[in-house]
């Protein structure tokens, strides 16, 4: 039987957990550091891996998944995710992934650059109009900017009018479940503390939202967006589309990861732009050079730019909006 990994030996019974708990990637990091790239951690009953060899994760991932499960960090998700694309395992996944696949096709995408584009510009307009000589805040910018683009790529519509329920609905509901998968004794949605009763309440009015969107897409007929399509697949074997729930769980999914993920990527990378403005007039030079002032920027424009690309796989490698994520062993594995 192989040994369980070196790591560091925390305290008795407790082990790691407090350090987990109060700052998990100072932890993870100094762990790294020390033992290598496979750590053993005692967490109370509890024994976790830490992996960050490519190597290792590819086995858990891709060459034996079989044997694992998402953990049950994933059981606040859940709750409000449904069975859409991070949540669901098995069958239900393949199904689901296989089904929502030619949304992310190129010419998908490349449908998807206009709006991009357009509500990028509409940001900066607004900003010369409203913003001289004063300070922005620009996480808040970026995910209202975000928000404005998951809108009109998935929905085909503006959802300012609606963004504030929907916005605080998924902050109140991402929260709720954080804060599940952290607590050391969760308490079951069914008892009726504060926050249960909050959430459930936000998550009644998010509901009611997506599916008056779903009941007036059915509604109106096809449009060039992620609804649509979703709509209109079909299961390879049963030829059966995707039930109104299975519809909210996916639009609520990509919602939510199209939305504050990326709206972070994009603070993050204008912060790191500020700190190294050799880089900032880099990148604005190549811009400059590439699109000049079209306003048809296209996706064909993406590889014309490599300094750009550059800057964001940068920024995603220090701060990746997903720094880690859990999966549960099944059975006893050999990694390495």
């Amino acid at each position: 039987m192989p040994a369980f990994p070196p790591g560091p030996p925390g305290l008795p019974v407790f082990g790691s957990v407090f350090g987990a708990l109060r700052d998990p990637l100072s932890l993870f990091m100094s762990a790294t550091r020390e033992h290598g790239d496979v750590v053993g951690f005692r967490m109370l009953h509890l024994d976790y891996v830490l992996l960050t060899n490519p190597d290792a994760i590819k086995h858990v991932l891709v060459e034996n998944p079989k044997n694992y499960e998402k953990s049950r960090n994933y059981s606040g998700l859940k709750v409000i995710l449904g069975q859409g694309l991070v949540t669901s395992e098995g069958e239900v996944w393949r199904r689901q992934r296989k089904l929502a696949q030619p949304a992310f096709h190129r010419e998908r995408i490349a449908s998807f650059v206009r709006a991009m584009s357009d509500c990028t510009r509409d940001m900066l307009a607004r900003w010369d109009r409203e913003s001289m000589g004063q300070t922005i805040d620009v996480h808040a910018e970026m995910m209202r900017l975000t928000f404005r683009i998951v809108g009109r790529a998935l929905l085909s519509r503006e959802l300012d009018g609606d963004a504030k329920a929907i916005g605080h609905a998924l902050s109140i509901g991402l929260r709720w479940a954080n804060d599940y998968a952290e607590a050391l004794v969760p308490i079951p949605l069914s008892v009726p503390t504060f926050k249960n009763v909050q959430m459930k309440r936000e998550m009644k009015k998010f509901d009611a939202l997506i599916y008056k969107m779903i009941a007036e897409r059915r509604a109106e007929g096809p449009k060039d967006d992620l609804l649509s399509m979703l709509l209109d697949a079909r299961d390879d074997e049963t030829g059966e589309p995707m039930s109104d729930k299975l519809l909210r769980d996916e639009l609520i999914t990509m919602v939510s990861a199209g939305h504050e993920t990326t709206a972070n990527a994009l603070s993050f990378a204008l912060y790191m732009l500020s700190k190294h403005p050799e880089w900032a007039r880099r990148v604005r030079e190549e811009a400059d050079a590439v699109l000049g002032d079209r306003e048809d920027v296209g996706i064909d424009d993406v590889k014309k730019l490599p300094t750009a690309q550059m800057v964001v796989e940068e920024t995603m490698r220090l701060y990746p909006p997903v720094w880690v994520f859990e999966r549960r062993a099944l059975e006893a594995d050999r990694v390495g």
